[in-house]
């Protein structure tokens, strides 16, 4: 993911506007317009083959002199920066995150998009939205994702939106992150206006069971509701993770070198229905309506 995400100003109501269907037939991308936010959710349908997550970053690292300004302005002086998490970094995470159907992914500074398609692919999640503040980012994910059609199911299940991962709008009872359930930002360089604004985002979202990022700094007191952060190290494109173990004495363990932490916050003793799957609810009923009937046809003696 991206390490930037540049904050627009508040911005009023926003209007929906479809723009032309894609050369393919496929439903062209769905425009959200106002004075200071442009979000294009992607429609079109590509393959997951060619949305694997490589760290093929090409093109990534630039952006125009226009948005550099804007996001230098906005996001801290190295806002403008970019690096993702790898394929391998967010296997490993997902996995402790326990990414699964249930869940809605929202990747906040998305970049190309990469961890956003792969949430999808490999971990199956409900929906996968990736958000970023750069357009030419932006636009190199689109193309990305709309490279090839042959997997249906995964794209129709990722959205990618251009915008401000902190804008309001998103966030609110209609928005499009109303419902997400996981939320991963690449905050390194995010300054620490744009974090508090993400803090409150994520603080106000009752459907959130767990964050993952990367900056806990400007989060010194840790997010409301959630428990105290545990410790991930993981696999990215500026700390790879090499296959050398030294020894640790502290912890009295072999640990490979390299990689980054990510600071993963968990919803603090969450309802039963907040942290079970659906899979899980349905049995819990099932078995309630089972014990029910029986004691109906039993006699009682």
């Amino acid at each position: 993911s991206s390490m930037l995400v540049a904050v627009a100003a508040a911005a009023p109501a926003l209007l929906l506007t479809p723009t032309v269907g894609s050369a393919r037939g496929r439903p062209g991308p769905v425009t959200l317009r106002n004075r200071h936010l442009v979000v294009q959710a992607v429609e079109s349908k590509p393959a997951a083959n060619k949305l694997a997550n490589t760290g093929d970053t090409t093109g990534a690292t630039k952006c125009t002199g226009e948005e550099h300004a804007a996001m230098t302005s906005i996001g801290g002086d190295f806002a403008s920066k970019y690096g993702e998490i790898t394929g391998r970094g967010f296997t490993s995470l997902a996995e402790r995150l326990r990414l699964g159907p249930d869940d809605v992914f929202v990747d906040c500074g998305s970049g190309l998009g990469l961890s956003v398609s792969q949430a999808a692919r490999e971990f199956g999640v409900r929906r996968s939205y990736g958000v970023e503040f750069s357009t030419s980012r932006h636009d190199l994910a689109v193309e990305r994702l709309a490279a090839d059609a042959s997997d249906d199911d995964t794209a129709s299940r990722v959205r990618l939106l251009q915008g401000d991962c902190a804008e309001a709008a998103l966030w609110a009872a209609e928005g499009e992150l109303s419902t997400c359930t996981c939320v991963y930002a690449c905050n390194l360089l995010f300054d620490a206006a744009l974090n508090a604004r993400i803090k409150r985002r994520v603080e106000s979202c009752a459907s959130i069971r767990c964050v993952a990022a990367f900056r806990k700094a400007d989060w010194p007191e840790g997010l409301e509701g959630f428990a105290e952060p545990y410790e991930v190290r993981c696999d990215t494109s500026w700390s790879p993770i090499r296959p050398k173990l030294t020894w640790d004495a502290t912890s009295g363990t072999w640990e490979a070198e390299g990689g980054s932490t990510v600071y993963v916050y968990e919803r603090s003793d969450p309802s039963f229905l907040q942290r079970a799957t659906s899979r899980e609810v349905i049995v819990v009923v099932f078995v309630l309506t089972l014990a029910r009937v029986l004691s109906q046809l039993v006699p009682v003696v």
